[in-house]
Formats: structure tokens, C-alpha cells, sequence
């Protein structure tokens, strides 16, 4: 997908035969766009409804071709990230100039647990913070103020549970836990497969399994 400053704010780009961007697609979305000052690129890094994960070295190589900045959704499916079997899938986002990530979708931590990870964190900041009497840091300058990253502003401290989390059980615990969940969808890819009135529509590349049911003779 691509974000423009038109009042279009966002052109789609064609995906392949799995629903997935790559860098071909979004070289002739790039050309074709005429009325549209596009400014970023928009990759899924593991779709929530089909997991799947866009040609992010594709998408990276023309937005670094072309001067955009190529963002990175992996809400749901960053977290394959921490697995030995999966992070090849990924190859492309340490190009990114940002993703987004939620420890609450796959990472055992409570809900509304989230990160916006930016390459140039100075940039965001420049762009988003917000200034008024009541918004005022103890430290005049302070570089981290949580506020300055994001539209909004007052929060608890949602990432502490996901730090104690990871203190607790280290890294490697957690890629035992989402392989074990990759595999496990892969075992239930091979069952659908073996089940009479039930259809696999695509090979599962991260925890999601998409299956057609037939009718039964009595519904039709």
C-alpha cells in the first residue's frame, strides 16, 4: 500500500498470487501514480487474516530507489520475528525506516501492549510532538518523552510486563513458543488436508491455517 498526501490517502498496489506486495507490483503502482505526491510505502509483516508476509526486500529496494519511506505493519506477525525457522521470512525489515509491533497479538503479554519502533526517532519526534502548558516534561531535554512518539500521549506503562516477561524466561523460550505455534499450524494444514469436505486455500507460513468448508449434502 502506498500513503499520499492527496486527499486519496491511500493507492493499492496489485498483489501476487498469494496476496502478497512485492517489489515488481509496487514499481508499477509507483509509475503509475501521476496526480499523488506518495511519501511511503506500507508492507504487511505478517497479514492478521491470512499471516502472511509482503516481499519486504522488494518493497525496501524501491523505496530506497525512489526516496520513500517504507513502513512496516507487523502487528500480529512481528513476533515470528523471535523464531529460529521463521525470521527468514522478515528479510527486508532491518531496512525499514519503522514498524509496528504488538506484544499483545503473539507474545504472551496483556492486552493493549504495543511498540512503534522508528530507524530515525528524531524525525518522529519532530513530527508529532505536541505542545502546550499542560504538556510539559520535568526535563526540558529530555530525549524520550514517550509523548513526543505518537498521537496520543497519557498511558500506563503497557511494555513493562512484556520486559519482566523477557527478564524472566529469556529469548529463547520465546522462540521455542511461537516455532512450536508455526508448527503447530503447519500439523493442522496437513489435517485439513486429510479431511474429507474441508479444503487448505494456501499453505500456512506463519499461525494462521485459511480452510474452505464444502456443504454438506443437506444444506444444498
Amino acid at each position: 500500500m502506498l500513503a499520499s498526501v492527496s486527499r486519496s490517502a491511500c493507492i493499492p498496489v496489485a498483489p501476487d498470487g498469494r496476496g502478497r506486495l512485492n517489489g515488481s507490483a509496487l514499481a508499477e503502482a509507483l509509475d503509475a501514480v501521476t496526480e499523488h505526491q506518495v511519501f511511503a510505502v506500507v508492507a504487511s509483516g505478517g497479514a492478521t487474516n491470512a499471516g502472511l508476509v509482503d516481499d519486504l526486500q522488494g518493497a525496501a529496494d524501491i523505496c530506497t530507489e525512489r526516496d520513500l519511506w517504507p513502513h512496516v505493519d507487523a502487528a500480529y506477525g512481528g513476533a515470528a520475528l523471535v523464531s529460529s525457522i521463521a525470521r527468514p521470512l522478515f528479510k527486508g525489515i532491518e531496512c525499514a525506516d519503522s514498524f509496528v509491533i504488538d506484544p499483545h497479538t503473539w507474545l504472551f503479554s496483556p492486552f493493549d501492549c504495543a511498540a512503534l519502533v522508528y530507524r530515525q526517532p528524531g524525525i518522529a519526534r519532530h513530527a508529532l510532538t505536541q505542545h502546550a502548558e499542560y504538556l510539559e516534561t520535568l526535563e526540558a531535554n529530555y530525549e524520550w518523552n514517550p509523548s513526543d512518539f505518537a498521537v496520543h500521549m497519557t498511558r500506563r506503562v503497557r511494555g513493562l510486563p512484556l520486559w519482566f516477561s523477557l527478564a524472566s524466561h529469556g529469548t529463547d523460550a520465546y522462540d521455542r513458543a511461537i516455532t512450536h505455534s508455526i508448527l503447530l499450524a503447519k500439523e493442522a494444514a496437513r489435517m485439513i488436508e486429510a479431511t474429507p469436505g474441508l479444503e487448505l486455500l494456501m499453505e500456512p507460513e506463519l499461525s494462521v491455517c485459511l480452510l474452505y468448508t464444502s456443504p454438506s449434502p443437506r444444506d444444498s
